[in-house]
């Protein structure tokens, strides 16, 4: 979990001169996937992902609709 953490602030806070990043506090649910459409997750890939038939299966196109102004806030 530590690799996990150190890895997030790098993502999170890329280095910056004369800037430290003291602490992360990060906190993880797991949903069921039919529950992502109604989440403000981004990409978003909610709706596609709870319209799967079931977790593992198969995507066979994964592109989605673009995201502009419009469709996302």
């Amino acid at each position: 979990m530590e690799e996990v953490v150190l890895w997030l602030k790098e993502l999170l806070f890329p280095s910056v001169a004369d800037v430290a990043v003291l602490s992360v506090d990060v906190n993880i649910e797991w949903v069921d996937y039919r529950r992502t459409a109604e989440l403000p997750i981004f990409p978003p890939v909610g709706a596609a992902l709870a319209a799967l038939p079931h977790p593992r299966a198969t995507v066979t196109d994964a592109a989605l609709e673009a995201v502009t102004d419009d469709n996302y806030t």
